[in-house]
């Protein structure tokens, strides 16, 4: 059976071709060829940026895919010694971003900083708001100011709302496509009765499922 892969090999430019299963264990290998190459090449190379805020970095070179652990979603090869920002944890996966890009990772490719682990206001849980505030308002009151509390504990949303904001206001979506551009984000979240749609995490519009 063939397969459709996605795969970027300049940044902004996309092929798409059409590989048969000999072909596409060929595709796998050239990939991790790209990984150690890109590692191999960083270790020659000392980098320091400061100007990106960060709370990770990457260990090795590692795949960043649109879809997670699909093959044909692999947008880039990041290096090792990368600086990123995770946003979210899913299973065996970061869904993380860069100073240019954004996706998902495999986490075993990835070191937090401690700073993550003290997980901030933004990527606390359930569990962690049970644990550290005594009400739910107290924990919004905390995280977003008195008057944005009040009307996310009341289910209220509105245009510019971040997605954990959404979040919290009606708890985690049904079911989330995401598209990914270069420098563009799309996400299409799904409740029972209404879909909302985010540009870049802030939520533009809204609808009825029909």
């Amino acid at each position: 059976m063939s397969r459709n892969i996605l795969f970027t090999i300049i940044p902004g430019f996309l092929f798409i071709v059409t590989l048969s299963a000999q072909q596409f264990d060929e595709l796998e290998r050239k990939l991790d060829q790209l990984e150690q190459n890109s590692t191999e090449l960083n270790n020659q190379t000392e980098v320091t940026d400061t100007s990106f805020k960060s709370n990770a970095v990457t260990s090795s070179a590692c795949r960043l895919y649109s879809d997670m652990g699909n093959l044909s979603s692999v947008m880039t090869i990041i290096p090792a010694d990368t600086r990123i920002f995770i946003v979210d944890v899913m299973d065996e996966y970061y869904y993380i971003k860069t100073d240019v890009i954004q996706g998902f990772v495999k986490n075993s490719k990835i070191n937090p900083d401690q700073s993550f682990f003290k997980k901030p206001p933004e990527v606390l849980n359930q569990q962690d708001t049970a644990t550290i505030f005594s009400s739910k308002l107290d924990y919004l009151r905390y995280t977003y100011g008195w008057e944005t509390a009040q009307k996310i504990f009341d289910h209220k949303i509105w245009r510019n709302m971040t997605t954990h904001m959404v979040e919290d206001s009606w708890g985690r979506p049904d079911k989330i496509k995401r598209f990914i551009n270069p420098g563009q984000v799309k996400e299409e979240w799904f409740y029972p009765s209404t879909y909302l749609i985010f540009m870049n995490d802030k939520l533009i519009d809204w609808g009825p499922v029909k």
